[in-house]
């Protein structure tokens, strides 16, 4: 990685911690941006739209959804994944409505008639989490929720078998 490449990734950093961005955030905007970056290769000057829309592209033919793998991977909120480096067609920020076309779209592809939302990639993340043993509090902050309790009612969703833990003190 060349100076150019390290100076734009310090900058989408401090811009993102001075939004307070969670480090989880920080660290996926910034794999996605060094993707880019080896795509790109050293022409960094020459940023253009038309060559990022044939980078995304290439990933869409690739079979890879960032929009959709991004937000789940992180548990992005839609408002934080359209304030992201995608901008509108005709330029400026994207509205809210896009990733959840988006979202919806993939589904149909998909099969799955399930009723879904795009906030459910990011209910399905913090289940997951709890399956997997992570302790809410870290969930909390991953999640940038303020209050525990918006982040305990994801304990209420989880894996059934966890509930029929028993206490060693039960008898």
């Amino acid at each position: 990685m060349n100076y150019n490449q390290n100076e734009y990734i310090a900058q989408v950093v401090r811009e993102l911690r001075y939004r307070n961005y969670s480090p989880k955030t920080v660290k996926s905007y910034c794999y996605c941006l060094k993707d880019y970056f080896r795509y790109k290769k050293n022409y960094l000057d020459e940023l253009d739209v038309d060559h990022i829309k044939t980078f995304l592209i290439k990933k869409q033919t690739q079979g890879r959804s960032r929009m959709i793998i991004l937000a789940y991977a992180c548990g992005l909120r839609v408002s934080e994944v359209v304030n992201y480096v995608f901008e509108s067609e005709r330029g400026g920020k994207l509205t809210t409505a896009t990733p959840q076309k988006v979202f919806q779209r993939a589904l149909k592809k998909a099969g799955i008639k399930k009723d879904a939302t795009f906030h459910s990639l990011r209910h399905s993340f913090a289940t997951h989490l709890l399956e997997n043993g992570v302790d809410v509090r870290y969930m909390q902050e991953l999640l940038g929720h303020q209050n525990i309790r918006t982040t305990q009612k994801y304990t209420q969703v989880t894996n059934p078998q966890l509930k029929n833990i028993k206490s060693p003190f039960d008898f």
